[in-house]
């Protein structure tokens, strides 16, 4: 269960995302602050906290330095939101005249479902294009001064200018073999054929069907919560996504697709987390109250302990014992995991045992004792081995009751 300071957090959301006046309880605003850093949702604390302002609620408890804080981090992200959607502009004006078939991943796709689109923080600009296009594209973002990446990701290419990072994917992410994987891979490969237009404000981009931006959605959660965690920003996005398609036939068109793809506990888990805690309305989604509350929760403190992105583990030690190539295919034990699991570690950070694999029993090795050596200096925050092992246990057990990408052929869900 959440603790104190994370509920009065978790208030503040839930005034923002629906615009409720729900009063704030006393709490340690240190603490508060310091979750919202983590998780990447100070500008949403800052709207939640404003969303009081229109009611009886009293807004002297947090202090107006605070305040402060968390507003500049509002305004600092429609500063910085403002010259990446002008990047993204200029780029998908040239892919039209160039008739290159694209469409947004991330980003702007999602913030187009915020209450309040300008507001949520951009990253990268994720593009998907067809897999004979990205040479052009490159060269075009090269023309205007981006340089190309170095780094192998297997699925995109990413390209690094002084006003935003682009990536140009050729697929939508990285999958596991196993059948589910092979039901993403065949879906994804069809990605471009049902695209959409959408707008916020005065700009307008492609993007992916609603079916489609839902197993996008889940496949970019899925991959960063095994490898390092994701955080409350990135379950926002899914709780609008999912309240702003609520017209579309979800049972027909997206639950289906995510049950054929191995996906649907894992859509059915994150959706009863997003009504137990951050205000989705329960009647708009009941095909996901059958699932159990504890499980919701456990997703929900998994979140908590990851922040955002993962940025509470990026060392990737709290998926141990996972590893996402055999995810579904039944043959997942602690050992290959952990073997799996450092495998990635060491091609992620280290990109020449690719090649020398020869080399990889050394760095099996190496990589936890850097990161035992790194929490003894105070690199990384001091965390014992047992308390490694555990958080590794726990999620294990938790990725394991999410069945990801098994295949189920049971279709009573969709009654």
């Amino acid at each position: 269960m959440p603790d104190k300071s994370q509920n009065v957090l978790l208030v503040l959301i839930r005034n923002a995302l629906w615009r409720s006046t729900e009063a704030l309880p006393d709490a340690d605003w240190d603490v508060v602050e310091k979750y919202a850093q983590d998780q990447g949702v100070l500008w949403i604390a800052y709207l939640g906290a404003k969303a009081l302002k229109q009611s009886s609620c009293s807004l002297q408890m947090i202090p107006k330095e605070r305040l402060k804080n968390w507003r500049s981090a509002l305004y600092t992200s429609a500063f910085y939101n403002d010259q990446i959607n002008g990047v993204q502009m200029h780029l998908i004006q040239w892919m039209a005249e160039n008739k290159v078939r694209a469409a947004i991943l991330k980003g702007t796709s999602c913030s187009r479902y915020c209450p309040f689109p300008e507001a949520r923080p951009l990253g990268d600009i994720d593009v998907l294009v067809d897999r004979e296009c990205v040479n052009a594209v490159g060269e075009y973002l090269e023309s205007r001064g981006y340089t190309k990446s170095q780094h192998e990701h297997g699925f995109h290419v990413g390209y690094y200018g002084t006003e935003a990072t682009v990536e140009v994917h050729y697929a939508g992410t990285s999958i596991p073999n196993s059948a589910g994987g092979r039901a993403v891979a065949e879906e994804m490969a069809h990605f471009l054929d049902d695209t959409q237009m959408a707008c916020i404000g005065k700009m307008t981009f492609p993007v992916l069907s609603d079916a489609h931006q839902a197993l996008m959605l889940l496949l970019h959660m899925e991959r960063h919560m095994v490898d390092s965690g994701i955080g409350l920003r990135q379950l926002c996005d899914w709780t609008v996504f999912v309240n702003g398609t609520v017209g579309v036939t979800w049972k027909k068109d997206i639950l289906e697709l995510l049950n054929r793809c191995g996906l649907l506990v894992y859509a059915k888990v994150l959706t009863k987390a997003c009504v137990l805690f951050l205000g989705l309305d329960a009647t708009k989604v009941e095909w996901c109250l059958d699932t159990d509350d504890e499980l919701a929760r456990a997703m929900m403190e998994d979140v908590f302990r990851g922040g955002s992105m993962g940025v509470a583990d990026t060392e990737g030690m709290g998926s141990l014992f996972t590893d996402r190539a055999h995810m579904g295919d039944g043959r997942q034990t602690k050992l290959k995991g952990l073997l799996g699991r450092l495998t990635r570690l060491a091609y992620q950070h280290f990109p020449y045992t690719q090649r020398y694999k020869i080399l990889l029993p050394v760095f099996w090795i190496y990589i936890p004792m850097r990161y035992l050596v790194r929490s003894l200096v105070g690199i990384r925050p001091k965390k014992r081995i047992l308390a490694v092992y555990r958080e590794a246990d726990q999620r294990q057990k938790l990725f394991k009751a999410l069945r990801l990408y098994e295949v189920n052929d049971d279709r009573t869900f969709l009654k």
